[in-house]
């Protein structure tokens, strides 16, 4: 014999109650309960419990019956598991294939079986399917109709936007963006942790976070968010860095700029008029940003050292080493360098030429060295037939 105590909440008519998995002599399975009724038929060759449903067996087919025995009419399935993975729950996944469904604990079917993925956020639960994204509250009512290509939560809203209008609800059902034919976008958030959207009418983007207040910007033809709380803002032909803050967005609008990319640190390396320099963004109403290098660099080359903040840049045509904060680690004198590992995600040295001579700067220890004649060759070698990092363990192997 095989007992289960069933949990509370379960059917009134089973509430503290044993029932027992028996197998007769014929070898079928059956359930009664403790006072000797019979539950579920001895006619199974298989029955198995799962959370408030039997999977039983019978001639080869499965079907799924509720704990008390009734049928659920569920024949055509291939898994079925708790929300979220976890048991207890009001609800199954039933699965046939790829497509997945929601059923109660009476059985019936709460979400269509048509969908890919069902999770579950707090008192919502997320779907996705062929047609995108979807969104249904605890008693299965369309919080975020079906058909969205982008569905995401911040806090207490959600913005979605696909087939038909877009939209940013409130979890009270009210919209801070109303249903609307144009674009809505998750944009960042302030230093006060508040969520901010923007919303396409026309041309241009407006701002609104998600306390309700509208950002005083205008005629934005473009942004892209940077981090999560900074951004570039294009309007007027020209593209500018800025920061989100509770009530409005602070636009450096003495930077213009055409490129800006991480270097580190909340530190960024910048282009203007066709050279590179670097800035920090400040959350800051008063600063906006600090600039550390100005902007002549020609270029600005992606090494990432393991140590240190240090990255290579080229000006003048020469090549040098900078630190995040501008301050000059090698100065703009060699002619070429090459990093020493080059399929790491770090390095920890680089290699670099003076004219003819070939030198060392190791992060670790801080220095600059001449390197041996073998190496020398090596690098010449490397150099002269384009194999910028072929030999490495050699080459290392020689510098030790």
């Amino acid at each position: 014999l095989i007992h289960h105590r069933l949990n509370n909440g379960l059917e009134q008519t089973l509430a503290n109650r044993c029932i027992f998995l028996v197998e007769n002599e014929q070898h079928k399975f059956g359930v009664i309960d403790s006072r000797g009724k019979q539950i579920v038929p001895f006619e199974y060759s298989s029955l198995k419990r799962q959370e408030f449903v039997w999977i039983a067996e019978k001639e080869g087919k499965k079907s799924l019956l509720l704990v008390e025995g009734t049928s659920t009419g569920i024949e055509d399935f291939t898994s079925l598991k708790g929300i979220n993975g976890y048991p207890g729950s009001n609800v199954l996944i039933i699965c046939k294939g790829e497509r997945c469904g929601l059923i109660d604990r009476k059985g019936n079917w709460r979400i269509e079986q048509k969908y890919k993925h069902i999770t579950q956020h707090l008192e919502f639960y997320h779907v996705y399917g062929d047609d995108g994204f979807a969104c249904y509250t605890s008693a299965f009512h369309a919080f975020v109709p079906p058909h969205q290509k982008v569905m995401g939560r911040y806090r207490d809203v959600y913005y979605y936007y696909g087939k038909g209008k877009a939209a940013v609800k409130k979890l009270d059902g009210s919209y801070l963006i109303a249903p609307t034919e144009d674009s809505v976008a998750f944009v960042g958030f302030t230093p006060g942790n508040n969520a901010v959207f923007g919303k396409r009418q026309g041309n241009y983007w407006k701002f609104i976070n998600d306390k309700g207040i509208t950002y005083p910007v205008n005629r934005v033809e473009a942004f892209k968010s940077l981090s999560r709380e900074n951004l570039t803002l294009t309007y007027g032909g020209k593209t500018y860095v800025g920061t989100l803050y509770q009530d409005k967005i602070l636009i450096a609008d003495d930077l213009p700029i055409s490129e800006i990319s991480l270097l580190g640190q909340g530190i960024y390396a910048i282009r203007q008029n066709g050279k590179y320099g670097t800035i920090q963004l400040y959350p800051d109403y008063e600063k906006g940003y600090k600039r550390y290098y100005p902007s002549t660099l020609d270029t600005i080359y992606p090494v990432k050292f393991q140590y240190n903040s240090l990255f290579m840049a080229a000006e003048n045509g020469k090549m040098g080493m900078l630190d995040l904060f501008g301050k000059v680690v090698l100065g703009f004198e060699y002619d070429a360098f090459r990093s020493e590992y080059t399929n790491a995600p770090f390095t920890t040295g680089v290699y670099l030429r003076k004219e003819a001579v070939w030198y060392y700067y190791s992060q670790k220890t801080y220095s600059l060295t001449r390197v041996n004649d073998d190496m020398q060759a090596l690098l010449e070698k490397s150099e002269a037939h384009h194999e910028v990092d072929s030999n490495l363990k050699k080459l290392r192997t020689i510098r030790k």
